[in-house]
This record gives C-alpha cells, structure tokens and sequence, in this order.
C-alpha cells in the first residue's frame, strides 16, 4: 500500500497529469492571501512555501502554516492545516487539519482528517471522516465511513454507515449496513446481514449468517448461524430463542 502511495505522489510530481492550466507558476511564497508573489487565481507546478497561501490548481510541493487549495492538488501538501477545495492526489498531511472535500486517492493523515467526496488510499488521524465511499486503510483514534467500506477500519470507535466488507477492528464497531467479512473488538454492531465472523465481549446483529462468539451474543434472525458464548439470543427463535453456551439456526 505505502509502495503505491509513494509511486503515486511521485507520478503527480514529475508529470503534472492533474493540471489543465498551461500557465502555471513554478513557485509560489506567501505570508497571507493577500500578500504572496502570486495571486490566490494563479495555479502552481512547482513549489509553494506558505505562512498562509492560497492558490488554484496545485501540482508539486507545498510547505507551510495554512496551505490551501480552490481547485485540485496533485503532489504533497505539508502544514499545520491543509485543505484543498477540489481533488486531491498525493499526500495531505496536515499536523492539526487536513481536508480534500473532492475526491482523494493517496494518503492523509493529521489530529484530523476529513474527505468529502469516496476516498482510496491511506487515512491516518486520530480523527478520520470519509463522506463518501472508502477503499483502502482507515486507522485512528475514531474513524467513520459515512458510505460504504471496503478494507480495514481500526480505532477506538469505528462507524460504517453503508456496507462494510474487510476487517473492522476497535473498541467499539458499528456498520448501519451489511458487514461481509470479520468485526473484532469490545462491542460489536451490525444493524443489516453480518456475513462473517464477530469477536468480542457483546456482539449484536440484524441477521447473522456465520459465527458470533462473545460473551453476550444477540441477533434478531439467526440466518444460517452459530453463537457461542455465556448467553446466546436469537429473537426469532427458531430453533431456540435463548440458550447458553451454544445457539444455532442452519
């Protein structure tokens, strides 16, 4: 994953697929909005070394206090804060803030973290929020995918609001869709079908098809499913509704 990361943001460095201004300037300096060698309109390819810069389109490096984006970036965007309005491609690692709210395929990191739009790659903050969809490694303190997952979630609360398919580990998980693949942690939460495997002390399902195993298992329908644990519910009681140790419905 971090190979192609690299790859990537190198790619967008050297080549510049990412902008359509022919114009842009090859640097940019800039204490304020208002008092930089170029003005906000202008795109850069090249390097830019903020206080605080604002700038179109961004292929290249950008260094600085506050960095900002209106357009697209395509590079690495190093900061305090970083945001970039459109599209971003590379790396954004902002140490407080970081937010793309286009589309995002690279990597992301910060205290906070947020993308408006699907995001592929890497995002690693104490805080991470996804609107869209997510493809690739979500690792933090608290970490939510408002569409679906595909890959590893992991944090202290995890939260999927679609489906999520992978591995979803922390202390508490929830998606509020399916969930194909494995849930690991304290509490463990699938309001639709979990598909798969769940771990840990309390473990809750819509529908399971697989295997529950905590201390406490519940799920409304027992679809094709085994419970293992100190108390076992199944609300739709066929063939039991409650057993200890083991419950199970094929």
């Amino acid at each position: 994953m971090m190979k192609n990361i690299f790859a990537l943001t190198a790619m967008c460095v050297l080549l510049g697929a990412g902008l359509a201004n022919a114009d842009a300037k090859p640097i940019q300096l800039a204490l304020t909005e208002d008092i930089q060698l170029f003005p906000a309109s202008d795109s850069i390819k090249g390097l830019r070394l903020n206080i605080y810069g604002v700038n179109d389109n961004v292929m290249g490096l950008s260094l600085g206090l506050i960095n900002k984006s209106t357009g697209n970036t395509s590079g690495a965007e190093l900061g305090l804060v970083d945001i970039t309005e459109g599209d971003f491609h590379g790396w954004q690692v902002g140490a407080l803030f970081a937010e793309t709210k286009g589309r995002f395929i690279g990597w992301q990191g910060g205290i906070v973290a947020k993308a408006g739009h699907d995001f592929t790659g890497l995002q690693t903050a104490a805080v991470n929020q996804v609107e869209g969809n997510f493809k690739g490694v979500q690792p933090g303190l608290v970490s939510i995918t408002k569409g679906d997952h595909s890959g590893w979630q992991g944090g202290i609360v995890t939260w999927t609001e679609g489906n999520f398919v992978g591995l979803q580990s922390g202390g508490v998980n929830i998606v509020k869709g399916d969930t194909t693949g494995l849930q690991i942690g304290v509490f463990n939460k699938t309001d639709k079908l979990m598909h798969g495997v769940q771990l840990g002390v309390a473990n809750c399902t819509g529908e399971t098809k697989g295997l529950q195993l905590g201390l406490v298992n519940h799920s409304k329908h027992l679809n094709g499913g085994l419970q293992i644990g100190l108390a076992n519910i199944n609300e739709n009681k066929e063939p039991f509704g409650f057993l200890p140790i083991v419950n199970w419905s094929f």
